[in-house]
């Protein structure tokens, strides 16, 4: 078995990797699959069945949103607080990039 504290262990406080990924870097498979459900939602043939199924009421919006959420990203949705610790306004923002 290996002995703990060898000439490469790591110092107390010190990541094994201190540069790491770059903050909000995307991994390659996130990318893919945000390519893929935009492909899917700029495609003529899919808007017009979003269409047809919004106005028969057939049309399932959980999973719309989520194929929405993962193309375009989820709507930032912020919280600002003023006034009497009691109360809060609520202001959603969107934050979708097209």
């Amino acid at each position: 078995m290996a002995q703990r504290g060898g000439a490469h262990a790591f110092k107390p406080g010190q990541s094994g990797n201190p540069k790491g990924r770059p903050k909000g870097a995307q991994n390659k498979d996130s990318l893919e699959v945000k390519a893929f459900c935009r492909s899917i939602l700029d495609a003529p043939e899919y808007r017009e069945s979003i269409r047809r199924r919004m106005f028969s009421g057939k049309i399932a919006p959980a999973i719309e949103q989520h194929v929405w959420n993962m193309g375009y990203g989820k709507p930032k949705e912020t919280v600002e607080h003023t006034g009497i610790p009691a109360s809060f306004t609520l202001r959603l923002v969107d934050g979708a990039q097209a």
